[in-house]
């Protein structure tokens, strides 16, 4: 049998018509053993080409967000920011800043209103918003 890795494309791995012929034909002859066999491996594959893909829309999020045709509100700038951090950094962990930086302020109080998210949530809802806002 043919590795898995020799039909999926490391971009547009979803758009591949082998893979999906390749998945579809497993789930169909044995849909119960699919995710304990070769089920497994593929999962773990198309797991890891969603990650790089979310990965990549992200960083294009990233630089579309330096180029927006108008500026945000500061309440859309500080959840812009949370999202990034949360998505890059994980959980906020540093220390809250004291009453006279009220600009680190907010960007701890928002980035920490996340605490929970997971990483590829964050990127997600990072990309939708920068989306919304092009």
């Amino acid at each position: 049998m043919a590795r898995l890795d020799t039909f999926i494309p490391v971009s547009g791995w979803s758009q591949s018509p082998i893979l999906h012929s390749y998945l579809g034909s497993k789930i169909e002859r044995n849909p119960s053993s699919f995710l304990k066999g070769d089920g497994g491996l593929a999962l773990s594959y198309l797991k890891v080409f969603a990650m790089s893909d979310l990965n990549a829309s992200f960083e294009a999020a990233v630089a579309n967000s330096k180029n927006l045709s108008e500026r945000p509100d500061n309440a859309t700038l500080l959840k812009i920011y949370a999202l990034y951090k949360q998505g890059t950094t994980g959980d906020n962990t540093e220390k809250k800043p004291g009453f006279g930086d009220m600009v680190g302020r907010a960007k701890w109080d928002a980035w920490n209103s996340l605490k929970g998210t997971p990483s590829d949530t964050a990127k997600q809802q990072y990309i939708d918003l920068i989306e919304s806002l092009s």
